[in-house]
């Protein structure tokens, strides 16, 4: 299995997920290989498909919908993030898929 690392420093949130979603896109091609994104973003909240009129108010900010789980996440400057792709059938620590 090879790996392949690359430090985006910087980059849009947008941006960023047009890559992983071009990078998936490829990764069925190229079955032997794992992904790892590290970057950081430009002040930006996501919302997970958890996230409630009751409990987000809009913010002076940009804001994703996104098709994770979860609740809003705030990313900023300074804080470190790591988006992986890879294929879980692969990896024995899951179990059967």
């Amino acid at each position: 299995m090879k790996i392949i690392y690359s430090d985006l420093g910087l980059i849009e949130y947008g941006k960023a997920l047009e890559l992983q979603k071009r990078l998936v896109a490829s990764s069925f091609e190229n079955k032997d290989t794992d992904i790892l994104l590290l970057l950081e973003h430009p002040h930006v909240i996501t919302l997970g498909r958890s996230t409630s009129k009751d409990n987000f108010r809009n913010q002076p900010i940009p804001v994703f919908q996104v098709e994770r789980g979860g609740d809003a996440t705030y990313h900023g400057p300074g804080q470190l993030v790591g988006y992986t792709i890879f294929h879980l059938n692969d990896h024995d620590c899951i179990g059967d898929l």
